[in-house]
């Protein structure tokens, strides 16, 4: 679930150069800061209409797919007097045609009087020396393409006729230097302030040779021209001769632990990538980890049979390694690879920090030999969640009653794409004793519990922290590619007589997920300000084979307003979360609300409080 931070240029339609935003930059640039300036040139889109991204087409036609790897697209950017490259790993055998590409467009001012205007836009094949795309394979150009100046989508119809897996680039090519912004100059849709399906890794930011650009532009990975923190929003149509491949693998991430990495994924629905129904239940057969070289996806260690929930891999080879996932269906066909994950350090041109694994990895599994064991005090201790969908485990000793506090910081944020910090604690014996997440992206979470237990005994305490994105608090988001990943941990032990100094603990479901009762609470801050209302559950271990939950939002006058979950429950505990919207999408006001739930025969209603 995308959660929105309010900064203060995101309310200004002003042209903002790509790269990082100082906190205290409210101001916006003025155009003719930029006018003279050739490179990359974004602003955010604000309250406009966004396109969507879909996975397959809304058709019946069979074997005709759409290619659209990027989440929702909230800015705009162009690469003035250059070229953006948006690649499409094709994975499809024997013969195909590309049907088209569509994307959406729009100038500054959005005045629809005024086309926005290309200066081309080509299909370009692939060069294994660079891996970049190759001006000597020009399969389609139209020069001087008019786009839609006000976020309309556009669709070139194409006919190129294609055999066996390929890849592929629609290239954009953006008008040269001139005085001022003029009311035709391009912008492309882009996903970057939240990426919340993950990266894919398609996007380059190139000269008008299709070579990496001097100076290297801001976001790209040394180098390589390779955008690293967004998402185009420019898709592909392919019209396949045979049955199509089902749908590509979601929400991939990679956990470091010591002995191995561990790559996650989401299966697709039982669904062609077409639309159609597969011909079989459970029709994704096998899974294979890749990796990205100059010439495309090569296979990282054996098949992995389905269902299987997770990929270990032993060795990960040495420096920056971008990761891929793709599935093999019942009929022999493989998906395309979906978001991606990376490995090793690395600068990024333009970044207020670096990206790289931190010193205290791998610690990806929450026990005492692989966690790393913390010695209180702890203060402003440099970390990262790196790579997409690591798990930070730590671990603290502390005596029943003792009070344990642990706060995770973002750092270098930029208001793009920020770490949005979930901080877990975890008694000795596995138990989740409580969970808290940031009020927004770039924000701290902090968490507070009190040790239990009786008697004197050191035990341990496990505190787990990664980004909300595909966490337990939003699982339904992919792991993201932060840039930057890093963050600063606080831990500490108290004694409940020095806990005084200090305030009471803010953390609401501490002490009340017990795993033998039913519960419900407040697992966020109330008052909500300018974030979403969360709240945790507990199926106690008693249940079995599930229970029916329903977990509803009413307003002051007791009519309902939307329904979280309507579904069954396993034991265990539960998080759900409101973004403060109706049924219909719309953002209610601030005031007074009520979240009820309904499970089996335990009931319970929570007051919640949204605030501007």
């Amino acid at each position: 679930m995308t959660r929105f931070k309010l900064i203060p240029w995101l309310a200004i339609p002003a042209l903002l150069l790509l790269g990082p935003v100082a906190p205290t930059a409210t101001a916006a640039i003025p155009q003719e800061s930029i006018q003279d300036q050739d490179g990359l040139i974004f602003f955010p889109l604000d309250d406009m209409a966004r396109t969507e991204s879909v996975s397959r087409l809304a058709t019946s036609v069979a074997g005709q797919v759409t290619i659209s790897q990027f989440g929702n697209p909230d800015g705009a950017l162009a690469n003035r007097g250059r070229f953006l490259a948006v690649r499409f790993d094709l994975p499809y055998a024997g013969s195909y045609t590309i049907t088209g590409i569509s994307f959406a467009s729009r100038t500054q001012s959005a005045n629809p009087a005024k086309l926005a205007s290309f200066r081309s836009v080509r299909i370009l094949g692939h060069d294994c020396n660079t891996g970049l795309p190759d001006k000597s394979q020009t399969l389609y150009r139209t020069n001087r393409y008019l786009g839609s100046s006000t976020g309309g989508i556009n669709n070139i119809p194409l006919s190129i006729v294609v055999n066996n897996p390929t890849i592929l680039y629609a290239v954009f090519d953006f008008p040269a230097p001139t005085s001022g912004i003029a009311d035709t100059f391009p912008f492309l849709f882009t996903d970057r302030l939240f990426t919340e399906k993950g990266l894919y890794a398609n996007d380059f930011a190139l000269d008008s040779s299709a070579v990496v650009t001097v100076p290297e532009q801001p976001g790209t990975l040394p180098g390589t021209g390779l955008l690293v923190d967004q998402n185009l929003a420019v898709s592909m149509s392919v019209q396949l001769t045979s049955q199509a491949p089902m749908n590509e693998l979601s929400g991939f991430g990679c956990n470091l632990r010591p002995a191995q990495a561990e790559f996650t994924y989401t299966l697709p629905a039982n669904v062609l990538s077409d639309g159609e129904p597969a011909p079989k239940d459970n029709y994704m057969r096998s899974l294979q980890l890749v990796r990205r070289t100059n010439c495309g996806w090569v296979a990282q260690g054996p098949i992995v049979g389905v269902p299987s929930d997770r990929i270990p891999l032993l060795t990960v080879p040495p420096g920056l390694q971008i990761w891929g996932v793709y599935g093999v269906d019942k009929n022999g066909d493989n998906t395309l690879v979906g978001n991606v994950t990376i490995t090793g350090a690395s600068s990024v041109i333009g970044a207020t920090a670096g990206v790289g694994e931190d010193a205290d990895e791998a610690n990806g599994n929450g026990n005492v030999t692989e966690a790393t064991q913390l010695i209180p005090i702890v203060s402003d201790r440099p970390e990262s969640i790196w790579p997409a969908g690591d798990q930070d485990y730590f671990f603290v000793y502390a005596h029943p009653g003792d009070v344990i506090t642990a706060s995770a910081k973002p750092t270098n944020i930029d208001f793009r794409n920020d770490l949005d910090p979930v901080v877990q604690v975890f008694s000795n014996n596995g138990d989740l004793m409580a969970t808290e997440g940031a009020s927004s992206p770039g924000n701290p979470a902090t968490v507070t519990v009190t040790a239990a237990g009786n008697g004197n005994g050191l035990k341990a305490y496990m505190i787990l922290v990664s980004d909300r994105s595909g966490s337990v608090l939003d699982p339904a988001d992919a792991p993201r590619v932060l840039i930057p990943p890093t963050y600063n941990l606080d831990v500490d032990v108290e004694t409940p007589a020095s806990l005084s100094k200090f305030g009471p603990s803010e953390a609401p479901v501490s002490g009340l997920l017990n795993p033998d009762q039913f519960a419900f609470a407040n697992a966020g801050a109330n008052p909500v300000r300018g974030g979403i209302a969360t709240f945790g559950y507990v199926i106690p271990r008693s249940v079995t084979g599930g229970v029916s939950v329903k977990l509803r939002i009413y307003d002051v006058h007791g009519r309902l307003l939307t329904t979280l979950v309507n579904g069954t429950a396993k034991a265990g505990t539960h998080f759900a979360s409101w973004s403060g919207r109706d049924g219909n999408g719309n953002r209610v006001g601030p005031g007074a609300y009520f979240a009820r739930i309904e499970a089996g025969s335990f009931s319970r209603t929570l007051h919640v409080d949204l605030v501007n």
